[in-house]
């Protein structure tokens, strides 16, 4: 395919990061939270895999520049949380 395109294949990263960034920046103007925990899932599995997550990290920053990380919980956590609020209502 990149010679289809005559570029190189750091040209093709580049623009593919590019094109990341602006899809993901869309994306978090729909649904900001879900937006934010795949990145971050995305940073995750990358470090899990053990090839680096400089790419997904990039594209956190550029999208949600300072945002503290979101709040995943276990679905038993939700569940205690849920119960939690809905008593002290």
């Amino acid at each position: 395919m990149l010679e289809e395109l005559n570029i190189t294949p750091q040209q093709a990263l580049q623009q593919t990061a590019q094109t990341l960034i602006a899809l993901s920046k869309v994306l978090a103007k729909i649904a900001p939270g879900i937006t934010q925990i795949q990145l971050e899932l995305a940073v995750e599995a990358c470090l899990a895999e053990g090839c680096g997550s400089e790419l997904p990290e990039a594209i956190l920053e550029k999208v949600f520049k300072g945002a503290a990380p979101a709040t995943v919980l276990k679905p038993e956590e939700f569940d205690n949380k849920l119960q939690d609020t809905s008593q002290k209502s």
